[in-house]
């Protein structure tokens, strides 16, 4: 099977750029290093979360997953 330059390069800088854009995305629509910013997208997801679990954030959800990659990374 043929795999043209361009594809290859295409994966490359997709391969690099994808981990890099993450983050920003996340803080972009709330995940913050220090928590999830008031009033932000995040904050309205976790609430939806929290009342639809109970009152509390399941381990493993998006928006747990959201919070920890944004504590652990630095933005």
């Amino acid at each position: 099977m043929f795999v043209s330059v361009s594809w290859a390069a295409a994966a490359v800088i997709g391969g690099v750029a994808a981990p890099l854009a993450v983050p920003a995305v996340l803080g972009a629509v709330g995940f913050t290093s220090v928590g999830i910013a008031a009033g932000s997208y995040a904050a309205g997801w976790m609430s939806a979360a929290a009342i639809a679990n109970g009152g509390g954030v399941a381990a493993g959800s998006l928006v747990a997953i959201g919070h920890f990659t944004c504590i652990t990374t630095i933005m």
